[in-house]
């Protein structure tokens, strides 16, 4: 069962062994190199409804479904895909290298996306709320998501300062703490860590409302803050600008932004 999908861009290739003086070369298929659906082997075709479709190759028709237009996403990318077969040293082998790896992209939709109300009624629990825990009112847009107003902001999480300073106190000590307030500068809840990095940095010590925070994550909901209190316990007495460290925020397994870590003198 296919409803409410967005299937986008699905590109397809394939191999011409005969092409680049028969080393062989990955060519993408004839027309407009995408191809939205298919079952292996088969003849059988996928029945999608309610679906924003690139131009509904391999999908039984359906006047629920919207094809073609803009998608809109926040932010998509391609994949590079490259295959080589390194001439006769890899025989009948052909090589291959799919990048970039890993979480990509802000999918998203912005109001001048198709999808935008193209999912018709609630039809079942799990379409009452999208991905990230909105209220769907019917029609309900295509997708895991309900549109944004605007587009996300680049930075997604902000900070009252880059730079923290703490005075110098005696080894064993404590020095008063320094207090970093975290501003969700989006509408969706983010989940945040921390990283402590530098020669020094297992002499910083983080906390929120008085729970040591160390690699556990925070949920900040959307347009939210917390405080973060940091202290300094330095294991020996040296000149101040000796203690360093770098508090690193990451925001949804991303890098949002570094807070410098330094003590100075009294």
């Amino acid at each position: 069962m296919l409803i409410a999908n967005i299937i986008w861009q699905n590109r397809s290739f394939y191999w011409d062994a005969n092409a680049n003086q028969h080393l062989g070369l990955l060519r993408p298929m004839p027309g407009s190199g995408y191809w939205d659906l298919a079952v292996y082997g088969t003849g059988a075709r996928m029945s999608p409804t309610w679906s924003l479709l690139t131009d509904g190759i391999g999908a039984n028709p359906s006047p629920t479904n919207r094809i073609g237009g803009n998608a809109a996403f926040v932010s998509n990318y391609f994949n590079m895909y490259q295959a080589t077969q390194k001439g006769a040293a890899m025989g009948n082998f052909v090589a291959t290298m799919f990048t970039p790896n890993g979480v990509q992209g802000d999918y998203h939709i912005l109001p001048a996306s198709r999808a935008v109300g193209g999912g018709g009624a609630v039809r079942t629990p799990l379409q009452q709320s999208d991905y990230d825990g909105r209220a769907r009112p019917a029609p309900i847009d295509i997708g895991a998501t309900q549109h944004l107003a605007a587009a996300l902001p680049r930075q997604v999480l902000s900070a009252t300062a880059s730079l923290l300073s703490f005075p110098v106190g005696l080894a064993g000590t404590k020095a008063p703490p320094q207090r970093l307030v975290l501003t969700n500068l989006t509408d969706q809840p983010i989940a945040i860590t921390r990283t402590l990095t530098g020669e020094h940095a297992g002499q910083f010590m983080t906390s929120i409302q008085g729970i040591p925070w160390s690699t556990a994550q925070q949920t900040l909901p959307p347009k939210g803050r917390v405080t973060l209190t940091i202290r300094l316990a330095p294991s020996s007495t040296g000149k101040a600008g000796q203690k360093k460290a770098s508090l690193v925020i990451q925001a949804n397994g991303k890098k949002a932004l570094a807070v410098s870590l330094i003590d100075k003198a009294l």
